[in-house]
Order: C-alpha cells, then structure tokens, then sequence
C-alpha cells in the first residue's frame, strides 16, 4: 500500500473528527473503498 496514500487519509479522518472535514463523506467513504481490497491489516483499521 503506498504510504502516502495512507498518511492522507489518516489526515482526512482526523480532520473529520473534529469537526473540520475537508472532504464530503461519499469522498472519503471511496477512499476507505480503496483499501478494502489491498490490505485489511493496515494501521489505518486498527
């Protein structure tokens, strides 16, 4: 999995969270889509 790809997203969900999301959810649900397929086992789903 590119790494970079994984440090956005986390930065994306962070945002998210607190309440200053920089994407719409159907975005950022795609980008999630992304990594169904690759690598369950990555950070980000821990």
């Amino acid at each position: 999995m590119n790494n970079l790809l994984v440090i956005d997203v986390k930065y994306l969900d962070e945002k998210y969270r607190i309440g200053d999301g920089i994407i719409s959810d159907k975005e950022f649900k795609q980008l999630e889509k992304l990594f169904m397929p690759f690598d369950l086992e990555s950070d980000y789903f821990n």
